[in-house]
């Protein structure tokens, strides 16, 4: 897979984030509008936003983290 100098962009690198974070939380067993999965949905939206705002930005001014934001081992200390 070829490596980019930088994020195509700060979507594709949330979204991983998110889905990675909520890769072992079990979601499937609870009902999609249940308190729970919407609870832990919103989590973990809300510290890949926090994320996003921090880390995330133009290349030519900063180095973004790509690789660490989207890093399953990450996504666990996270969770």
């Amino acid at each position: 897979m070829k490596s980019f100098p930088y994020p195509p962009s700060s979507g594709g690198v949330h979204v991983i984030e998110i889905l990675n974070t909520l890769e072992n939380d079990g979601l499937e067993q609870f009902d999609p509008y249940s308190p729970k999965a919407i609870h832990l949905t919103a989590a973990s939206m809300q510290q890949a936003s926090a994320d996003r705002a921090k880390y995330v930005g133009d290349n030519d001014f900063v180095s973004v983290p790509v690789a660490g934001l989207t890093s399953k081992a990450y996504a666990r200390r996270l969770r």
